[in-house]
């Protein structure tokens, strides 16, 4: 979390933004915000309490004007993922789409009465015609394919939930694919951040570092663990299994195979079950159907699908409204907070 917190700080200060770390480092301690700051509104993007320090849970915050925006798109089936504590108290929770909302209304102990349908801020530049997205592949001697690889973690997961874990099936052969079709594409590996400590535990400090400085030292090769927007959009396919990815992959129009393994647990929710129509499935030899998706649909250009992720994404990913996700956010707040209206 730390680790976390130095990129976002980071990333925010390289932007303009006044920007105060919560935990200092030297003296081991975190601050209290509601002391030293007193904040009139407190925004959350994580609901499970376990993420949570003490000082920074809506419990400490009764009294202020709180507000959610999931971290990531809800796409899997558990009901308890819109249900929990936070996610029924704060006083406004954005959501993507009316299929989020009704699947909220059903779940919710407050039935969503606190739900507004926004779209998704990070999602933003995708829909913003006025955005350059920079260019963050390695150069190639020659233009090449731009495949994303994005595994998730969750091995070992209980029965009763999701789990998407094809990457320990093909991790080894990605190296031989992306060898075998060197001439043709680079991969970008794009793992979900809580894989490499999932693998510093099964295999090792040593050799996880060594598998991934493997993926950031092959020549059409590269290795991602910072913010996805530029990535996607400069991409021209992805293979993956990370849940939330679904939708925000989709948003760029552009193709993706969805990985089964042997004991993989695909459990998704209304909105996931629709979005999860727009991709390539691969659930047998997954080397061999990763290879078919690159040779077909990337390399041969036979994308069928594109028409109706264009469909899907104007239906439940294009934000309201004709404005943006974050727009909508802050006009909302505008009518909360000062009683405006910014329509």
């Amino acid at each position: 979390m730390v680790r976390f917190m130095e990129q976002a700080y980071s990333e925010l200060s390289s932007k303009g933004y006044r920007v105060i770390k919560t935990y200092e480092a030297s003296s081991d301690t975190f601050i209290n915000i509601k002391q030293t700051l007193n904040p009139d509104i407190v925004f959350y993007t994580m609901y499970w309490l376990p993420h949570f320090h003490k000082n920074y849970y809506i419990d400490k915050f009764y009294s202020k004007i709180s507000i959610f925006t999931s971290y990531s798109f809800d796409c899997m089936e558990h009901p308890e993922v819109t249900n929990f504590e936070i996610n029924n108290m704060v006083d406004m929770y954005f959501m993507p789409c009316d299929l989020n909302k009704k699947w909220a209304q059903k779940n919710m102990y407050n039935k969503g009465k606190n739900v507004f349908v926004t779209g998704t801020p990070k999602l933003d530049p995708f829909f913003d015609s006025s955005y350059c997205p920079k260019d963050v592949w390695k150069t190639q001697t020659k233009p090449k394919k731009r495949v994303i690889w994005a595994p998730h973690h969750s091995d070992h997961f209980p029965k009763w939930q999701y789990q998407c874990n094809s990457f320990y099936e093909i991790c080894d052969d990605m190296f031989k694919i992306a060898e075998k079709y060197r001439n043709d594409i680079q991969i970008a590996f794009k793992p979900h951040p809580m894989l490499k400590e999932k693998l510093n535990a099964l295999w090792g400090i040593e050799t996880t570092q060594k598998y991934y400085d493997k993926w950031a030292n092959l020549e059409n090769g590269q290795l991602e663990e910072g913010s996805f927007i530029d990535l996607f959009m400069t991409s021209d396919a992805m293979i993956l299994d990370s849940l939330s990815f679904i939708a925000e992959y989709t948003a760029v129009n552009k193709p993706a195979l969805f990985t089964i393994g042997k004991t993989s647990r695909v459990f998704l929710n209304p909105f996931g079950k629709d979005c999860f129509e727009n991709l390539y499935i691969a659930k047998g030899n997954l080397t061999q159907e990763i290879e078919v998706f690159i040779q077909e649909v990337i390399l041969e250009g036979n994308d069928y699908k594109k028409g109706q992720r264009e469909a899907f994404i104007k239906e439940n990913i294009m934000p309201p409204h004709g404005k943006d996700a974050s727009r909508n956010i802050y006009d909302l707040i505008c009518q909360k907070v000062l009683g405006v209206d910014k329509n």
